[in-house]
């Protein structure tokens, strides 16, 4: 195994056996396997994954899916039915509260025992004693009985000895989610830290905004199965259809009108623009689609006072344009986009369902729809586009074209956005009484 691969599984399965009342475990042993009185559910099939150095991975999925059994299987904690797990790295799990803690020791001999599991020397230990104890917060109750914390001190305890005694590989089945909001920033901030010293991560959430802020891959499990490996962008879109869910949300104006079918860049000035003129191909641009046989996303641009342009400036409004072929009339449509930072981080939704647009029957033919927002966005940042399109509304997706559309926000040295965009605000400063 390459010295950059840290963690290694080939065809790993694995079943739990059902029984339907308790003592038929019994009369299972009994009978030394001449009659089974027990059903096989196969949580695992025959997956197969590699975890590099510096690697974060997030896993998804439905609940049921298969995820925290393979983290536990990742973990060692437990075998597989069948399959090879290869491990060259140290290892530390934060699978369950309180796993591995005693909960009649102190949360400081509670440290000492979780390192002593890990192999940390006691030497090892000394050094980052005191670092852990600041990062728990959890004040005089570090030398009081594990049993007397609350969840979120476990977790405070539990995070800080998993992360702190530095692992080649850090496991988090979903555990972050009981820290109150500040204890979670904390976390998260800390996660990136480790990931920049090249720590890997296996990473199980929920949360699309933190597993894409956190994990360059996302493995999508379904019913015991692997279906995708791939970016988390494209992962979770697959996990929202499994789930029939939205795929984004938000609010923006979205007409849609008809176009000359035969428009296109030699079109005059009078006819709607349906064809990009300064722009890849639009089938070269598009990553991933997920589609059907009723309508297709033909192209997709941005106008500022209905011209195209690349590099939008800050405070303008601008105008996304989707340009639709419907093979079949459409009584009931819903059409969005999905702005989002080039690493993938959703940023906000335009969506005629949810801004409440009523959107025309469409017959057959070239249609256009027109998103118009304002450029409160980041100078001299590369932003994309994902355009989705169900037929009926909220139903499955007609169309759905990823990286329809990458743009940039012209610099602009009289704006100064030190975030990713703004919304609108107001500040008032009053004086409440003298000292």
């Amino acid at each position: 195994m390459s010295s950059d691969i840290l963690m290694q599984a080939d065809n790993i399965s694995k079943a739990y056996q059902i029984y339907a009342k308790p003592h038929h475990r019994f009369l299972q042993c009994l009978c030394a396997g001449k009659k089974r009185f027990y059903e096989e559910f196969w949580a695992l099939h025959n997956m197969s994954m590699t975890l590099k150095r510096g690697e974060s991975v997030g896993i998804i999925g439905c609940n049921g899916s298969g995820k925290s059994t393979l983290l536990q299987l990742l973990a060692g904690v437990l075998q597989p039915t069948s399959g090879t797990i290869t491990r060259n790295a140290r290892i530390a799990a934060l699978l369950e509260l309180g796993n591995g803690f005693h909960p009649d020791y102190t949360g400081r001999e509670n440290i000492v025992l979780a390192a002593s599991l890990q192999g940390i020397t006691d030497a090892e230990l000394k050094k980052h004693m005191d670092e852990i104890i600041d990062f728990a917060a959890i004040g005089d109750f570090v030398d009081r009985p594990l049993k007397t914390y609350s969840s979120g001190m476990v977790l405070r305890l539990a995070f800080a000895v998993s992360t702190l005694l530095l692992p080649e590989i850090l496991i988090i089945d979903e555990a972050l989610a009981v820290g109150d909001c500040f204890f979670q920033a904390k976390c998260y901030s800390h996660l990136h830290k480790l990931l920049e010293k090249g720590v890997a991560l296996l990473f199980v959430s929920h949360s699309q905004a933190v597993v894409t802020s956190l994990c360059n891959r996302c493995l999508l499990l379904h019913h015991g199965d692997l279906l995708l490996d791939t970016d988390p962008a494209t992962a979770f879109d697959m996990y929202m259809e499994l789930n029939a869910a939205s795929a984004g949300q938000g609010s923006a104006a979205a007409p849609i009108r008809k176009a000359a079918p035969e428009a296109g860049a030699e079109e005059d000035e009078n006819k709607l623009q349906t064809v990009s003129r300064s722009q890849a191909p639009f089938s070269s641009r598009v990553v991933n689609r997920i589609s059907s046989s009723v309508a297709e996303f033909t192209d997709c641009m941005m106008l500022v006072d209905g011209k195209e342009v690349l590099q939008p400036r800050p405070g303008r409004n601008c105008t996304i344009r989707a340009v639709i072929k419907v093979h079949e009339t459409l009584k009931s449509t819903e059409i969005g986009c999905v702005i989002s930072t080039i690493e993938g981080v959703q940023l906000f939704a335009l969506n005629s369902y949810f801004n409440g647009d009523n959107i025309p029957e469409l017959t057959p033919g070239i249609w256009v729809a027109d998103f118009t927002f304002k450029v409160d966005l980041r100078p001299g940042t590369y932003f994309k586009v994902d355009l989705g399109m169900r037929s009926p509304i909220q139903g499955e997706y007609a169309d759905k074209a990823f990286n329809a559309l990458v743009f940039e926000v012209a610099p602009d040295p009289d704006s100064f956005l030190p975030l990713l965009f703004s919304v609108p605000n107001k500040i008032e400063f009053t004086k409440a009484g003298e000292l």
